[in-house]
């Protein structure tokens, strides 16, 4: 079973599609046997692969149904211009069961060496393709890190935003003068918030520095101390920074 595949390209009329046909007819002459009825894709509109050759594809469907089949074609660019869609069609057509491929320019094509260029083409895809795998595991990698020094700059940001509020907020007489009493009164946090009626978690941050306290706070705080702060020393703003 012969088969005969034509195609032509945008622009061609049907003179190429006899020219062509009667190119593969000489071809069957030659080894005496007659062509089956022609496949064949007038100005396809895309490829094999994208469904572009519908004629191309029921020629490798019935190659696929007739065992020993012969598939002529009047030259290897009808099948494809692109080397590798070319090599792929020829894989295509030897899986489908086709014995021999023929070219009217040619004669028998030896499909070995175009295999063997597929391969060679695929195994660069695939070294193409673990390259940018790794590629992209570097760049992972690197984002993470990134993710990772900003949020720990971040971090410190805060840290170092806080601690310059609090030495700002403890810098004044008042603030120095009030941690001083709250220290030499030998009474703990806790008592002295309960006694002035103040949130105890308020009174304990001021404490430790980490916030101000309202002049309403500050004065029930100064009343529940007897109302005496002890005099501000350049050694008291020191420790309470």
């Amino acid at each position: 079973m012969w088969i005969v595949y034509a195609m032509t390209t945008p622009g061609e009329t049907d003179d190429s599609v006899k020219s062509q046909l009667q190119a593969c007819d000489g071809v069957c002459t030659k080894y005496g046997t007659d062509p089956t009825r022609p496949f064949i894709d007038r100005e396809p509109a895309g490829t094999f692969f994208d469904g572009g050759r519908p004629y191309l594809t029921d020629a490798i469907a019935f190659a696929r149904g007739h065992s020993a089949s012969q598939f002529v074609v009047a030259t290897l660019d009808r099948l494809s211009d692109d080397v590798v869609d070319r090599s792929l069609i020829i894989a295509h057509l030897l899986a489908a069961g086709v014995q021999g491929l023929y070219t009217a320019r040619d004669g028998r094509i030896d499909p070995l060496p175009i295999i063997r260029s597929l391969q060679d083409v695929i195994r660069r895809l695939l070294v193409d393709v673990e390259q940018a795998r790794v590629t992209v595991a570097e760049l992972e990698d690197a984002q993470e890190a990134l993710k990772r020094n900003l949020s720990e700059s971040r971090d410190a940001l805060q840290r170092r935003t806080v601690e310059i509020q609090a030495l700002g907020r403890q810098s004044s007489p008042l603030s120095v003068s009030l941690l001083s009493a709250i220290r030499l009164c030998g009474r703990s946090v806790n008592a002295i918030a309960k006694a002035a009626q103040v949130p105890q978690p308020v009174l304990h941050r001021f404490v430790k520095g980490e916030r101000g306290i309202s002049l309403k706070t500050a004065d029930k705080v100064f009343a529940v101390l007897g109302g005496y702060l002890p005099p501000v020393t350049a050694a008291d703003s020191l420790d309470s920074s």
